[in-house]
This record gives C-alpha cells, structure tokens and sequence, in this order.
C-alpha cells in the first residue's frame, strides 16, 4: 500500500504485494510528511498576508483609522507589530483633523493627602497622580467609556499640567532617577525638561505659553513663600536650567493663563496679577465692578477674535479682559437669568450639569484643559466601572440654589480622593529628534 497525495487529503491505493513494501511506505511516508509541513507553511503564510491589515489599499484603511478616537488609536496600535505599522503611515494626517471634532479626554486621578492641613497648604492645591484610567466621552451617545493602560507614565506619576495635548509629569525616584517631563499620552512623545524638585515647591500653579515642540514655549511655575513672597519659575525652550525671581505676595495663586506676553495670575482672594517677563514687572491689577465673593474660584479663560478674557466662577460669574497696558479693566458679570427666568445654556449650568454639551456649546470659546488643575473632583461607581460622575471641586454658589444644584454639588467640607484633569486628543508622533533643546 502506497499513499497518494490529492487536493490536501491523503487517499490509499491498493497495489500488489512486494518485498520492498515496508521501505516503500516508510519513504512515501516521510516524503508526503514533509511535502504537508510545507504546504501548511505556505498555506499560513497566504493567510497572513492576505488578511494582514498592512496589505489593506492606503485609501481603506486611512477610512477605518478615521472612524477611531484617539484612545482607540491607543487600543490598535497595541495589538501587534503589524497594525502599529499600519497606523504610523497616517498618524501625522490624522493628529492633524482629528481634534477639530473630537470630544476632549480624561484622565482619573488619584489625590495624595497631606499631613499639613493648613489652608495655605494643599487646601487650595491637591497633589494628584494618575491612575493609569483614561476616559472618553463618546461623540455617539451619553455614555463615558473608561480605559486601563499599563504605560508606567500614566501610573502612579505626579501630574502638574494638560495642555495642547501634553502631560507635565513629574517623577520622583531619588536624585539620579527622579524627571521632569512632558508627555503624549496617545503616541508616548517625551520631553525631557531641566530638572526641578517641584516637590520641595508650595502651591505651585504650572502654566506653558505654547506646545512643547514650539520654539516660543516657555514653562512658567508660581509657588508662594509665607509671609510674603511668591517664586516664579521661568524655563523658556532651549534653557539648560531654571532661572527664578521673587515677587510680592498675593496669597496662593489658583490658575495661570498666559495672553500676549504676559502671565496672568489668579489669587486665592479674587487678585488678578499681572506677571511681565520681558520687564521682570509684577503687578497687582486694577478692575472695576468685579467682586466675584469667596476664595474657592473655577476659571479659566475664554477667547473671543483676539481678545481674551479670563472666566471666573466664584459666587457670582465674572469675565476680564485680558489687557495689561490698559487699567483699570472693567469686568462683565454674567447673569443666569433674564425676564426673570432661568437660563439654562448658561455656561456654568451645562458645565456642571452635561460636561459634554458644555463642550459642545463652548468650542471655539473655551479648551477644557485651560480650567485650573483641580477644578473638576468625581465620584467613581463601584459597581459599574464605566460610571463616573463629574463635579467642581469645593464649589457652590448663588447658582448652585437656583439651579438645585445641591445634590450634585462638592461643598467645601468633602474629602475628595478622585480628580479629573481633561486633555486635548492630540497624536505626536514620537521621535528621537525631540527634546527642549533648540
């Protein structure tokens, strides 16, 4: 009996019986076993290329890669070699017309408690670290979808800033291994910054006048110093070290913006300093009929053509106009109601109550990663890990009973632990090439 091979099966054939039989069927044997390992090879090997998302025509797969979001690209990019290739031929085209219409993500963050409970401490300043959670609000629907990633930036490091879709991270692992850096979360782009012990800083508030990859970016820290004096930080892109000045004291500051060289600084009282690098002047500003009421501020700024004001959220809602060489500024007080009736698209009603909406109705206005760094506290559900609700940290004011915002609301006396910081979806492609030198 001999073996046949036909159309990847094996038939027997009957033959007339022979002295050389046993031989005969021990060659044919190994020959068709051979024959059968190289064709599954070369059958596994078609497959592969034929199914291999790299083999896809250029125009097809840049239509699937544009129906992700930016933590989907995450997801894709890890599931092997050959879909990671696929994706880097368009993630420059692709960073590129993504934001335009993408939601905003998050981060979840964890708050580590200080021993010091005094009010000038972390009272107005928590230290917060990532969780290794990053989240999404689905374009299509409600929902928030949450994301666990395993990248070590992302767990467990201190986070100081989100802004243009950068992370400032600082990591801290002794004096030969702790960094000051930014970050990519999308595409884990580095920089490397000269080092600072941030940890040995007060209060500290961090601000950039532009992305990292700018020539024109320029780090800027502002920490206090009781009973006085407050330090300002200054790294421009290209600097070897830090330099640091000393200015008058404001109490400490909650936010930053930075508006046509000038650094505008948000005290714990209301003050609005003004913070001049290129004359190394610190003044306090002048504004009329502002009074926004209390020390636990939401702000951040909003633009309008070139002009940009700063939002301020106290208990009562302010915008000032951004305007150094021009005092005293004049603030406008925004009102929630009209004819007597509530107006429910104002801008802190949808912010505190449809995040998304809010964001929706504000782009082109305001960026979310612009709002001070722990304005946004939450409340995670412990029986469904997607669920997650969002609040302004230590808030509440006029609106917040007109509204009947009661319920929803972080009142000065909560302990929050967990923290949300919103970070443009913005892909960097990494490279080797980037660094803080020019």
């Amino acid at each position: 009996m001999v073996f046949k091979e036909q159309a990847f099966s094996l038939e027997f054939i009957e033959e007339k019986p022979s002295s050389e039989k046993p031989m005969n069927m021990v060659v044919s044997a190994l020959g068709i076993e051979q024959k059968m390992e190289a064709m599954n090879k070369n059958e596994g090997e078609e497959k592969e290329e034929s199914y291999c998302l790299c083999n896809l025509p250029d125009d097809l797969l840049r239509i699937i890669l544009s129906y992700l979001s930016v933590l989907d690209y995450i997801n894709f990019r890890a599931v092997c070699k050959c879909w990671r290739l696929a994706f880097s031929k368009f993630a420059a085209v692709l960073s590129q017309e993504k934001p335009g219409r993408e939601l905003p993500c998050f981060l979840v963050l964890k708050r580590e408690h200080s021993v010091d409970k005094s009010i000038m401490s972390d009272y107005h300043r928590p230290v917060l670290h990532t969780t290794g959670m990053l989240g999404s609000l689905c374009s299509s629907s409600s929902s928030r979808r949450i994301y666990r990633t395993n990248m070590p930036e992302l767990c467990g490091t201190r986070i100081l800033l989100s802004k243009y879709g950068w992370l400032l991270l600082f990591r801290s692992g002794g004096i030969d291994s702790s960094e000051l850096y930014f970050f990519n979360p999308f595409s884990r782009a580095k920089i490397l910054l000269p080092f600072l012990d941030v940890s040995m800083l007060r209060n500290p508030v961090f601000a950039i006048s532009a992305p990292p990859t700018s020539p024109d970016c320029m780090v800027f820290i502002i920490s206090y110093v009781e009973p006085n004096q407050d330090y300002i930080h200054l790294c421009s892109r290209g600097d070897s070290a830090w330099n640091c000045v000393t200015a008058g004291h404001n109490g400490p500051a909650l936010n930053v913006v930075f508006a046509k060289g000038i650094w505008y600084c948000l005290h714990a009282l209301g003050d609005l300093v003004a913070y001049d690098p290129a004359h190394l002047c610190y003044n306090l500003l002048d504004i009329k009929d502002y009074s926004p009421g209390h020390f636990t501020f939401v702000s951040y700024p909003v633009s309008r053509g070139e002009q940009i004001f700063l939002r301020v959220h106290g208990l009562r809602c302010f915008e000032v106009p951004l305007v150094y060489y021009s005092e005293p500024l004049v603030a406008k007080e925004i009102v929630c109601q009209a004819d007597g009736k509530l107006n429910y698209q104002d801008c802190e009603y949808l912010f505190r109550t449809d995040v998304k909406e809010a964001i929706v109705q504000e782009k082109g206005l305001v960026s979310v990663d612009s709002f001070n760094v722990d304005a946004w506290c939450a409340g995670l559900d412990a029986d469904d890990d997607d669920a997650i609700e969002f609040r302004w940290h230590w808030f509440t004011n006029k609106r917040t009973a007109l509204y009947r915002l009661h319920g929803t609301s972080c009142h000065y006396n909560h302990d929050c632990s967990t923290f949300v910081m919103w970070v443009e979806p913005v892909w960097v492609q990494p490279s080797p090439n980037l660094s803080w030198n020019l």
